[in-house]
C-alpha cells in the first residue's frame, strides 16, 4: 500500500509540474509576444488560468462518467457493424459500473491541473489589484 501511495503522490507532483509548466509557457509566450506591460501580464495569467481550468474541468467531467453514454453508443455501433457475434455486455448499467470501477483505481489527475489553474487565477487577481493600486 505504501508503494501505491508513493506512486500516487509522485504522479500528482509530476502532473502539477507539467501543468504549471504549460501554464507558464502560455503566460511567457503571451507576455513576450505583446508589449511587456502590466496588461500583458494580466492577460497572460488569465489565459493560462482559463486554459488550465477548462482542461481540468473537462477531465473532471470525464472522470465522473458523463461521457460514458457516448463511449457506450460508439462501442455498440462499432460492434454491430464490425462484429458478427452478439455483444456480451449489452446493458448500459453494466458498462457504466465497469467504468466506475476502472476510474476508482486510477489517480484523479485533474486535481493538480485545477490547482495550477487556480494558482494562475490567484496570480491574475493579485496583478489586477496591483494594477488598480497605481
Amino acid at each position: 500500500m505504501k508503494l501505491n501511495l508513493k506512486k500516487f503522490y509522485i504522479s500528482y507532483l509530476v502532473s502539477l509540474a507539467i501543468s504549471f509548466a504549460i501554464g507558464l509557457t502560455i503566460f511567457l509566450t503571451y507576455f513576450f509576444v505583446n508589449e511587456k506591460t502590466m496588461y500583458a501580464a494580466i492577460n497572460g495569467t488569465s489565459i493560462s488560468a482559463v486554459v488550465l481550468l477548462s482542461v481540468g474541468g473537462l477531465m473532471f467531467v470525464a472522470n465522473e462518467g458523463f461521457f460514458d453514454i457516448f463511449a457506450y453508443g460508439a462501442k455498440q455501433v462499432g460492434s454491430s457493424i464490425f462484429s458478427k457475434r452478439a455483444n456480451e455486455n449489452n446493458d448500459f448499467a453494466g458498462y457504466k459500473e465497469q467504468g466506475k470501477i476502472k476510474r476508482e483505481s486510477k489517480p484523479k489527475i485533474f486535481v493538480p491541473i485545477l490547482l495550477s489553474g487556480a494558482i494562475f487565477l490567484i496570480a491574475m487577481v493579485v496583478l489586477r489589484l496591483v494594477e488598480f493600486g497605481h
